[in-house]
């Protein structure tokens, strides 16, 4: 009975630790969020978008491609009372994301944490 329960025991921690599907693959719809400890004042939204697209701007010339601004959605959040800015991107690479994604919160003071999702993969946090 002992060897039964080690059995199912063993197989089920291997199945916990069995590799999950890969995430999107190319060109996907992205979702990224940036999170800061700044308060939140629902009269800065518009600043808080500008400044967002002012750094993506420079992100995506310093990246060596044409910056489209119908391919972004720029939207200004409450997060727990503090700023947060949220892009949709109609079409990003989805191995390159992350980089780009740990790349802009490492170049930015203001953003302490973010989020991303590429196509239908997981939420991840950066």
């Amino acid at each position: 009975m002992l060897r039964i329960t080690l059995f199912f025991t063993i197989v089920g921690a291997a199945l916990a630790c069995a590799p999950a599907a890969p995430g999107p693959v190319g060109p996907q719809p992205s979702v990224v969020t940036f999170y800061t400890d700044q308060p939140y004042v629902a009269a800065q939204s518009q600043v808080y978008t500008n400044m967002a697209r002012s750094m993506l701007q420079q992100m995506v010339q310093r990246a060596g491609l044409p910056y489209i601004d119908s391919m972004y959605q720029i939207t200004a959040l409450n997060s727990n009372g503090k700023a947060a800015v949220q892009v949709r991107i109609s079409s990003v690479d989805c191995i390159a994301l992350p980089v780009i994604v740990t790349q802009a919160k490492a170049s930015n003071f203001l953003i302490k944490s973010a989020t991303y999702q590429c196509g239908n993969g997981p939420v991840t946090q950066v």
